[in-house]
């Protein structure tokens, strides 16, 4: 018997051991990966994608391979041999080049993806890396990652694209060292948070870096440059910080904080912007040592309080701030200080290096510490040098490399170049002679220091040169005094010189002399000027007045009616301006731009999207000069192709909502995507239905027949369909008594997490019927509260509360429990009656043990 049992127990262990061996041998199998070869194993990268597993490795030879490539598996790695020399061409139309969908740990590197809609599409996939490839001509997005999250992108070179590199929903990205071109979004994300960008190179976008409805974004050590609009836009987000980035040359913004908060923006270097920095609609933003030069507007803050700005370099920009309708501080308090202003005209007498007086930006912002030198920085100033030739056109050396005016180029602080140019050339036929630069330096070959924006004109002259006379007084104005300079100006010397004062014989003259005792009233004015005893040039007749009795010290006064304040869809504008008096000139100034004469009303053309500024000059008749206020005016042109005009960015209480939108040219095809999930066809499809409570992200695509070109639009909006919640309805106190003076006070619990609530309010009603209403009010967080007057003992009392959210959607507390509140009021006990009832109950009680039978007092022996 016991021999039995260990050899049954023997057996037992022996098989264990079999199944245990098997199963580690089987595991070991499992795990090895392997290297799978295009074409060499599979003479497509989707072939070969499809035998692989987890683990493998698909190494593809240089070639140019046509096709789109789906992959759906955990860990798999695909290799480029060659970045220049292994493409994958996505055929256009609406294909995704590769397309990554619910797959985790993937890597794709080595390749040049071209002609697609989407170069990279990663959907609903996590811990991805992206390096090394070139991403080109994709007609929405070189890179897109919706809902994938802990991904990498480095190394990348995006050109041509519609956008560089999009996120939706998608966080704890880390994109760094990129380099991004001629995109509507260098990187753009929407809905996503943590992500961190960094040492990337974005030019000749839109919008450098486009962030939306984001937080906890970092944005370093960038380089943008050379954008339509801004270099970072930030909109409808919180907890960012921007640092060491260097933006430059932007048509619009630096960085544009709007409708955003708690963020940081530090140690960038704002250069030859239109505006360095600009918040609007934002609070609770940081701005610290940051350069700001040779910008128009240094630092705009427009509706935006509650912000700070310290140690700030303001450096030679045209306007060093402007502020409107905004509160903020703009200093660390001493000793730290404030900012650096470059046109700061105070003094330090005690040489703490802090100016002894404010710096003064209007009555609500002050600098009261303002910094009488730069706090140290390892910002690089960058300088531009622009060389032109007058006639354009020369080809000239900068540095021993040759190149045609007109020509700018960006240098570091105190960079020589040695510009070489021409001693003559040929330009339309004439042949033009060197005479000097534009600031009189006579040498054709000179070394320029560049320590500011520099511009420089070569001048040639022709081989005969024209004869320029022109008389600088008297103006076409009014004068004040009888004696009225004559001052004339030529380039060539001449015979004799006269004038004629009111059609009168001419007089003549040496040179510059003064007319005297001139007679209040106009008068006309000529002068003649002889080169030869042969030769007479006669100068344009001078209208000028003489007004010795009234002084008009009072400058004239513009109105500028057009443009306005607002955003224009066309680049042709009407400038409509009103003068209160006569003038005798008008001119104006768009951007900052030299003065351009008017004659009356006219229209500016051909405006460039981005923000304008525009200025209108007047001189009244009495030589008094005004100016209108600066009007700030955009012009930013519908985006070409598709138009969505429904939904629009707000949010809904249906969860239906109609589909328009415009295409200005035929199209093959129009598909939408709601959310990033797959396209759907929107030909016949009027309305977006089903639509889940959240901010949602729709974009419409048409391909239009003549050119099979893509252009796509995109549109956010919200759905909140439902109401507030009543959670809880309590009453003080729960039993009212019924005096005048007394009431209940009614408190609810309201909250909503949509758009939250609008208006929470008591209904009540007496034995009457007569309801009135009250608005509550909130007491504190999600707690609002109301009272019921007093009213007489026995009355009913109902009540309901009522709530609205903002965009409309209502309850009251009888839909949730199924009927109004009601109490009664009680008669309160009057105290007087204690002591009669006191009395009556004493004398009961005494009454009770007289009568009560006497007992004898008896005991048994």
């Amino acid at each position: 018997m016991w021999s039995q049992l260990k050899l049954k127990k023997a057996s037992s262990v022996l098989f264990l051991a079999v199944i245990l061996l098997v199963a580690f041998n089987a595991k070991v199998a499992f795990a090895r990966s392997s290297t799978i070869i295009v074409p060499d194993d599979f003479s497509t990268i989707q072939k070969a994608v499809n035998s692989a597993k987890s683990g493998d490795t698909i190494f593809v030879r240089a070639g140019t391979y046509f096709e789109t490539v789906t992959i759906k598996k955990n860990s798999l790695t695909l290799i480029g041999e060659n970045k220049y020399t292994t493409i994958i061409d996505g055929g256009g139309g609406t294909n995704r080049t590769i397309l990554v969908d619910g797959a985790d740990n993937v890597v794709i590197s080595g390749f040049t993806i071209q002609n697609s809609y989407d170069g990279i599409y990663l959907y609903n996939s996590a811990y991805a890396t992206v390096s090394g490839n070139i991403i080109t001509t994709c007609t929405f997005r070189g890179i897109i990652l919706s809902l994938s999250s802990f991904t990498t992108i480095c190394g990348n070179t995006l050109t041509s694209n519609h956008d560089g590199v999009e996120l939706y929903k998608s966080s704890y990205v880390t994109i760094y060292e990129n380099t991004i071109t001629n995109s509507r979004f260098g990187i753009g994300i929407s809905r996503s948070v943590g992500n961190t960008f960094s040492e990337n190179t974005i030019t000749n976008s839109e919008d450098g870096i486009y962030i939306w409805n984001s937080s906890y974004t970092t944005v370093s050590g960038n380089t943008i440059t050379h954008n339509a609009n801004n270099g970072i836009s930030l909109i409808h987000s919180s907890y960012c910080n921007f640092s060491g980035n260097t933006i430059t040359n932007s048509e619009a913004h630096g960085i544009c904080p709007s409708s955003s908060s708690n963020c940081d923006v530090s140690e960038n270097m704002l250069q030859s912007n239109y505006v360095g920095i600009k918040l609007y609609s934002s609070s609770s933003v940081t701005v610290c040592e940051n350069t700001m030069t040779h910008n128009v507007i240094g630092l705009g803050v427009s509706m935006s309080s509650g912000n700070i700005f310290f140690h700030n370099y303001f450096i030679v920009n045209t306007f060093q701030t402007s502020s409107y309708d905004s509160n903020n501080i703009w200093d660390d308090g001493y000793p730290s200080g404030g900012n650096y202003w470059s046109n700061y005209e105070g003094t330090d007498s005690d040489g703490d290096g802090i100016g002894d007086t404010p710096y003064f930006i209007d009555l609500r912002n002050i600098d009261n510490y303002p910094l009488m030198s730069p706090v140290s920085t390892n910002q690089s100033i960058l300088y531009t040098l622009v060389v032109d030739s007058l006639p354009s056109g020369v080809t000239f050396t900068a540095n021993d490399t040759s190149y045609v005016a007109p020509w700018s180029e960006t240098f570091a602080n105190n960079t020589a170049v040695t510009l070489t140019m021409p001693e003559s050339y040929s330009y339309e036929d004439k042949n033009y002679t060197w005479s000097k630069w534009s600031d009189e330096n006579a040498n054709p070959t000179r070394t320029v220091t560049i320590n500011q924006n520099t511009q420089l004109t070569a001048i040639y002259v022709p081989e005969s040169t024209p004869i320029v006379f022109s008389v600088l007084s008297p103006e076409n104005k009014t004068y004040t005094t009888t004696e009225v300079p004559l001052e004339f100006n030529t380039t060539q010397t001449f015979y004799n010189v006269s004038y004629s004062l009111d059609d009168q014989e001419n007089v003549t003259i040496l040179g510059n002399t003064t007319l005297t005792e001139l007679s209040d009233g106009p008068h006309k004015f000529a002068v003649y000027v002889n080169y030869t005893d042969s030769m007479t040039l006669e100068q344009i007749t001078v209208q000028f007045t003489v007004n010795t009795t009234t002084l008009d010290t009072t400058p004239p006064t513009i109105s500028v009616i057009s443009p306005a304040n607002t955003t224009y869809t066309s680049g042709d504008i009407s400038l409509n301006f009103t003068v209160n008096e006569q003038t005798q000139w008008i001119g104006y100034s768009l951007d900052g731009q030299e003065n351009v004469t008017l004659t009356g009303n006219t229209t500016l053309t051909e405006l460039t999207d981005r923000l304008h500024s525009l200025l209108v000059y007047a001189n009244d008749t009495s030589g008094n000069i005004a100016c209108s206020n600066t009007t700030y005016f955009t012009v930013a042109s519908p985006i070409l192709g598709v138009t969505i005009l429904s939904p629009e960015n707000i949010t809904y209480n249906v969860s239906e909502i109609p589909l328009d939108y415009l295409v200005n040219d035929t199209c093959t095809s129009v598909v939408y995507s709601l959310d990033g999930q797959p396209n759907v066809d929107a030909e016949n499809v009027t309305a977006l239905s089903g639509l889940a409570d959240g901010t949602h992200e729709l974009t419409v695509s048409a391909t239009f027949t003549a050119s099979s070109i893509t252009e796509s639009a995109a549109a956010w909006f919200t759905v909140d369909t439902t109401p507030p919640n009543i959670t809880e309805v309590t009453q003080l106190p729960v039993n009212v008594n019924g005096t005048l003076e007394d009431g209940a006070k009614i408190n609810a619990t309201v909250t909503d997490t949509g758009s939250g609530v609008n208006l929470v309010c008591l209904n009540y009603a007496d034995d009457n019927t007569t309801w009135v209403i009250v608005e509550m009010t909130l007491l504190e967080e999600n707690i609002w509260t109301a009272t019921i007057p007093g009213f007489p003992h026995g009355t009913n009392i109902t009540y309901v509360i009522t709530a609205e959210d903002i965009v409309g959607n209502t309850i009251t507390s009888e839909d949730l429990l199924g009927h109004p509140t009601q109490y009664q009021v009680l008669p309160e006990f009057p105290s007087w009656l204690l002591l009669p009832l006191f009395f009556i109950a004493s004398l009961a009680v005494t009454i009770y043990k007289k009568r009560l039978p006497k007992t004898a007092n008896t005991h048994s022996y």
